[in-house]
């Protein structure tokens, strides 16, 4: 009866977990529940699945939808640290901040103080989900969540689960955060076209998203989403950087933010704002409307001080491919796996760690 006893003060680091699978039951590379934990260095591969799956059928090792690297239900000042998440069946990263089942009682904070910070993440469907299952609607789950330096390529590359998306972030009823320093590059490259960066949706309130760079991502989507009119109640958007690919194959490429959200809630400035389709009036969405042009955008968000131009970056096309290259590396996946699973105690090369390949890549984006 009531919710478990809290687990206190765990470490978790320097570890690789790969290749774990079942054929009867879900699977994780990690699976912790109530926990305070600090996960730190550790290499997760290919976790949640042996082969490619269809329809959500576990027989034969399948990939599923409720397969990840690491699945973390009601974290409390828990930090997941300079690790690298690759491959999972479809989540680097789920947290869930779970309701009550009795629905005469609101929603709970369940989760609180989590630092995401400085990690890779390469494939996978999805690569930080905070939002959770179970949701009563009427009120935040979450506090005080920090997602923080990360970089993020190639969702939706292999199609594990053989569904069609690539979604970076979720924001699902917040109440406090801040998501800074982040990269979200280069996916939507096979035709899976379902893709996303940031997603905020719930109820969700003071949350700053804060110098991040969305760059080389196709979709049919938006970049960027806010939606919920009456639920989200208050964020910060500013000194990030949004470029939009216009891809013939696209239903509607090149938008970079949907703002369904009341007017003015928000609070948006000095971005950098730009999508190589020419035409301005279909760069954004929201408020009911595919598309909303520029100034729309301006008059719903009161942002007259981000610019509508691309930055002029070192290296924008940095990928892992590109730093495996730069190193005399086979390229492929493989190849980098087994280079990883030579870590060991004794001779722990800083060249195979997320600090370093992440520095390469966000030194690309440093501006001329």
């Amino acid at each position: 009866e009531g919710d478990p006893i809290p687990v206190p003060d765990i470490i978790i680091r320097r570890n690789i977990i790969n290749n774990n699978y079942s054929t009867a039951a879900h699977s994780q590379g990690l699976f912790s529940s109530w926990t305070s934990m600090l996960l730190e260095e550790n290499i997760f591969d290919h976790n949640g699945w042996y082969k490619q799956g269809k329809d959500n059928n576990k027989s034969e090792g399948q990939a599923t939808m409720f397969n990840h690297n690491t699945y973390f239900p009601e974290s409390r000042n828990t930090i997941f640290r300079n690790n690298i998440f690759l491959r999972p069946s479809s989540i680097g990263n789920k947290f869930t901040s779970n309701t009550t089942v009795d629905e005469n009682i609101p929603n709970q904070i369940r989760a609180w103080n989590i630092l995401v910070d400085n990690n890779l993440y390469v494939e996978g469907e999805i690569g930080i989900s905070l939002g959770g299952n179970k949701d009563q609607d009427d009120g935040p789950r979450w506090k005080d969540i920090y997602v923080t330096n990360n970089v993020l390529q190639h969702l939706g590359r292999m199609h594990h689960t053989q569904r069609d998306l690539g979604w970076g972030l979720g924001i699902n009823d917040w109440q406090g955060g801040l998501v800074k320093g982040n990269i979200f590059s280069s996916w939507g490259e096979d035709g899976a076209l379902n893709n996303y960066a940031i997603d905020v949706i719930g109820d969700t309130s003071n949350v700053d998203i804060t110098d991040n760079i969305v760059y080389n991502l196709i979709s049919s989507g938006t970049l960027i989403r806010f939606d919920g009119y009456d639920t989200i109640t208050s964020f910060r958007f500013f000194n990030n950087e949004l470029y939009g690919v216009d891809d013939p194959y696209s239903l509607r490429p090149g938008r970079l933010l949907s703002y369904s959200v009341n007017a003015g809630i928000g609070n948006l400035y000095d971005n950098y704002l730009y999508s190589e389709v020419s035409d301005q009036t279909k760069w954004f969405s929201g408020q009911g409307e595919n598309y909303m042009s520029l100034e729309d955008y301006r008059t719903y968000t009161n942002d007259t001080t981000s610019l509508a131009q691309t930055r002029n970056y070192v290296d924008a096309n940095r990928t892992i491919e590109t730093y495996l290259d730069s190193l005399g590396y086979n390229t492929d996946m493989e190849s980098f796996v087994v280079e990883l699973k030579k870590q060991s105690k004794s001779n722990w090369r800083s060249a195979f760690t997320s600090p370093i390949i992440n520095n390469y890549i966000r030194s690309g984006f440093e501006v001329k």
